[in-house]
């Protein structure tokens, strides 16, 4: 069973290439290291709210004090201005209110990925195209504030990615050295996940961003929606 699907009334699964994969194709993206982004998951999340209740108004204030303090000394730090990537759903309004202190933006995920540095999250489906980049990653945990439906989440990504989530609670205990070294190799177990999740040939991938051309020879090279026009073509309808 996956997602929901029971596998056993499948006759044939065929694997492609990732949505995330085929972004790289649809449009021209500038690759950059100029910022911080935070991929915000939104704080009132419906399923959140439907699993553990309306987050009180105690757990709002602490959860963006402390992420506030974070992504200042984290701006500090690395002398990069930080980006809010608002969830589609989030109240601009709050964001501004806790952190006004930052650009915040809206429906902009995707360009502020390709062109950070670091990439900081919860739990979000975004964080694939800065997995493909191999940029360096931040998994933030909260647990007080958060509840058990992030959490869980937050869990799962940090087991797939081969990377601990940094308590937001514990951040203040770290140094600089020590936190540059946690963000340093974020990204050094990566190629797992990417060539099994994301995309059939990581090598070949690379190549194609550095050239910005696709090698429609290789089957592997496709976008997922051109292998699943060529695999729709092979079928045989009864009529």
């Amino acid at each position: 069973n996956l997602f929901g699907f029971d596998l056993s009334y499948f006759k044939k699964i065929i694997r492609i290439n990732s949505r995330s994969y085929d972004d790289f194709y649809d449009q021209k993206v500038k690759i950059k290291n100029d910022y911080i982004s935070f991929l915000d998951s939104g704080f009132d999340h419906s399923d959140r709210i439907r699993i553990n209740g309306k987050p009180t108004k105690k757990q709002r204030v602490e959860y963006y004090k402390l992420l506030n303090e974070f992504l200042l000394n984290l701006s500090k730090i690395y002398k990069k201005k930080i980006i809010i990537n608002a969830h589609p759903k989030t109240n601009i309004k709050i964001l501004k209110k806790y952190l006004g202190n930052f650009k915040i933006v809206k429906f902009k995920t995707k360009e502020y990925t390709f062109e950070s540095e670091i990439v900081i999250f919860h739990e979000s489906s975004s964080i694939n195209w800065a997995i493909l980049l191999k940029k360096k990653i931040v998994i933030l945990s909260n647990k007080k504030n958060l509840d058990s439906y992030f959490e869980n989440r937050i869990e799962r990504f940090s087991k797939n990615l081969g990377l601990k989530s940094l308590c937001l609670e514990e951040f203040k205990k770290y140094n600089v050295n020590k936190i540059k070294k946690i963000i340093s190799n974020s990204n050094k177990n990566f190629n797992f996940y990417i060539n099994n999740t994301l995309c059939m040939n990581y090598k070949d991938f690379d190549h194609i961003l550095k050239r910005r051309k696709i090698y429609m020879t290789k089957k592997v090279n496709l976008p997922g929606y051109y292998q699943i026009i060529k695999q729709l073509k092979k079928i045989k309808y009864f009529s």
